[in-house]
């Protein structure tokens, strides 16, 4: 087989011409994760991109295509200085999505069949301009297969972190499907539907997918998943909205996405009132489950596990192939006997003597941030005030 081809894009321009032949790859791959796909990645340059004297974002975008020019493979990459300029700036490079979370996953976007070919040559292509950058955080890479030892063998190459993703591929019908879960989980279920019927509290479940009753529908996600943020009595999760442009992103995105019906958001209501909500992304015949909310004061009847369960009965209902859980270890997932795929992420420091130099001057101040009572902690805080 003939190497493949690759390019780098730095423009605009140049993004925005590649994006129907991106979408249309994106849908020759299955499952389909939305922060592979062009519109998320867009989208996401639309409202995060740099541009500042202490952090800026340049394009690296990169596309693998066999010699007779068909695109097998896209790596969504930019540079991140810090500062913007300057002899001491650090040059990282990485793919979009640089956010408080938003982005589940980042990574390169390909054919399965071409997967070997398509990382053994965007190294390459990565390896040969390494006076560009100083290291990169090479993410979303398969746990499967030989991904992993090509990224492993270039040397000055650690783990940064596992991560797991979950997946259901339900058949037959909803019955048939929980039938074949465990005796916790059907436990579970029938104590979510119980316990409030003893109350005289009747839980109706609602999907919103028009686009006029989205905008409505996500503020009311955004304030139960800042309501979800204050719980004590479960796992801490963080508001990841609480920033606007986080939110000014979402509905953005939600709003962009084709077909009608590609997004959605579900709602378990006490007559009118939302108790509990999840945004998804039907992609395709695949459903991606995003980031979900709850009011507090009906946390004892576990709306939010009800919530969830019409979601995963309505996507069986309507013949959807695959349903993502999304991103994470925990038993809110792993509860529903699905399949794991794990992914590495992978920190590649580049092979000149620069670049072995700033990831440790990098990783230095990473710590003195995250480490405020340590003396350089201190002095970066210190720092920080008198700029303020």
């Amino acid at each position: 087989m003939k190497p493949l081809i690759a390019e780098r894009l730095t423009t605009e321009a140049e993004l925005a011409a590649l994006e129907p032949e991106w979408a249309a790859l994106a849908q020759r791959v299955t499952p389909r994760l939305p922060f592979f796909e062009p519109l998320w990645n867009l989208t996401w340059w639309k409202h995060y991109r740099e541009n500042r004297s202490t952090v800026r974002h340049s394009l690296r975008v990169t596309t693998l295509r066999r010699p007779g020019g068909e695109l097998v493979g896209v790596a969504p990459m930019m540079i991140t200085e810090r500062p913007a300029r300057g002899p001491a700036r650090v040059r990282l490079l990485q793919f979009f999505g640089a956010d408080p979370n938003l982005t589940e996953l980042r990574g390169v976007l390909c054919l399965p069949e071409a997967q070997s070919d398509v990382y053994r040559t965007l190294l390459g292509h990565l390896r040969r301009a390494k006076d560009e950058w100083d290291f990169m955080r090479f993410t979303g890479v398969p746990a499967g297969g030989d991904v992993r030892a090509q990224v492993a063998a270039e040397g000055s190459v650690r783990l940064d972190r596992e991560v797991p993703d979950y997946f259901l591929h339900p058949t037959g019908t909803w019955e048939t499907f929980k039938a074949g879960l465990s005796r916790n989980i059907k436990e579970s279920l029938r104590k979510c539907t119980n316990a409030p019927k003893r109350d005289g509290v009747e839980l109706t479940f609602r999907v919103v997918t028009d686009k006029a009753e989205l905008p409505k529908a996500l503020d009311t996600f955004f304030a139960l998943h800042e309501n979800r943020s204050q719980a004590t009595d479960t796992i801490t999760h963080k508001n990841v909205f609480a920033e606007a442009r986080g939110r000014d992103f979402l509905r953005d995105y939600l709003l962009s996405l084709e077909p009608a019906g590609a997004a959605r958001i579900y709602q378990l209501r006490h007559g009118e009132r939302v108790v509990a909500t999840r945004v998804a992304f039907l992609l395709g015949n695949d459903l991606y489950l995003y980031f979900s909310g709850y009011d507090l004061e009906y946390s004892k009847y576990s709306v939010m596990t009800t919530c969830v369960a019409e979601a995963i009965r309505d996507a069986i209902g309507s013949g959807i192939g695959a349903i993502n859980l999304s991103m994470g270890n925990d038993v809110s997932k792993t509860r529903w006997s699905p399949t794991e795929v794990m992914f590495h992420d992978l920190v590649w420091i580049s092979p000149t003597t620069r670049g072995a130099l700033m990831h440790r001057a990098y990783e230095t101040l990473d710590e003195a941030r995250t480490n405020p009572d340590s003396f350089l902690g201190k002095v970066v805080a210190q720092v920080a005030r008198r700029r303020a």
